[in-house]
């Protein structure tokens, strides 16, 4: 009775998890124009280690999605990245630059799930 309890918990924790980050995933981030490239490119990054892999130990974030990306969503999260460095490096970034991270993100998002039912 008390395994069948804690395997009943182990799920509910689990799929809890799982509905938390969808919804974290389909959630517009908030802030400023550069917090929510950042948030953006969080999402990529996040997409990209559950399609392909987890970002290395010292690896920089274009050295990640140049190693990963393929055909299907380089450019989507070229196009995520490029905005996140300018938000990080440069410092400057328009809400243009904003939007257009997100709707690369939900780019990534519509081209990871049709490939792997995700």
């Amino acid at each position: 009775m008390f395994l069948l309890g804690g395997v009943t918990l182990l799920a509910r924790v689990r799929i809890g998890k799982r509905i938390e980050r969808a919804r974290w995933l389909r959630t517009a981030p908030d802030g400023g124009p550069a917090e929510r490239v950042e948030e953006s490119y969080e999402r990529v990054e996040y997409l990209l280690s559950r399609r392909f892999r987890p970002r290395r130990p010292g690896e920089t974030p274009r050295e990640y999605v140049d190693a990963v990306c393929d055909g299907t969503t380089a450019d989507a999260a070229t196009t995520a990245l490029d905005r996140y460095e300018d938000a990080r490096y440069a410092g400057s970034v328009t809400e243009e630059d904003a939007v257009a991270a997100r709707e690369a993100f939900e780019t990534l998002y519509r081209t990871v799930s049709s490939i792997s039912g995700y």
